[in-house]
C-alpha cells in the first residue's frame, strides 16, 4: 500500500541506507511517499512539485523487494497528473537509469561534475 508519510524520523532513516549524504529539509514543495508491507516501509519516494512540473528528488526500494515493481508503483503513483517530470541520475548508475529509461524517461543533458567528480544525466518525462 502507498501513503503519504510525514514522520520525519522514518524518512530520514531510511533515506540515510541509500543516500549517506541525505539531509531533510523544511521545503514547502516537497512531499514523501511510501510503499509500506504489514506497516514495515520498504519504498521511498521524495518529490518536490511545482505548478505543472514535479522533480524527483530520491526514490528507494529495500534491497529484499527490489526488481518487484514497487520502485515502478511509486513513480506511478507520484507523478500522477503531472506534465513534466525531471531528475538528475549518476552517469554511472547503470541500474537506475534502465529502471527511469523503462519508465518513459529520456536523457536530455549532461550535467558535468553534477555529483562531485561524476556527471549526472538531466532525466526527463513528458506526459500530454
Amino acid at each position: 500500500m502507498i501513503r503519504e508519510v510525514d514522520d520525519f524520523k522514518l524518512i530520514d532513516s531510511f533515506f540515510k541506507r541509500f543516500f549517506p549524504q541525505y539531509k531533510s529539509s523544511s521545503d514547502p514543495f516537497e512531499s514523501f511517499y511510501g510503499y509500506f508491507e504489514s506497516d514495515k516501509l520498504i519504498g521511498l519516494i521524495s518529490v518536490s512539485k511545482i505548478y505543472e512540473r514535479e522533480e524527483i528528488n530520491y526514490i528507494a526500494v529495500d534491497s529484499d523487494f527490489q526488481k518487484k515493481g514497487i520502485g515502478s508503483s511509486l513513480l506511478d503513483y507520484a507523478t500522477n497528473g503531472f506534465e513534466v517530470i525531471s531528475l538528475e541520475v549518476a552517469c554511472d548508475n547503470e541500474s537506475a537509469i534502465e529502471f527511469y529509461l523503462s519508465n518513459g524517461f529520456e536523457a536530455r543533458s549532461v550535467r558535468k561534475g553534477y555529483y562531485g567528480t561524476t556527471d549526472g544525466y538531466l532525466m526527463v518525462k513528458e506526459v500530454r
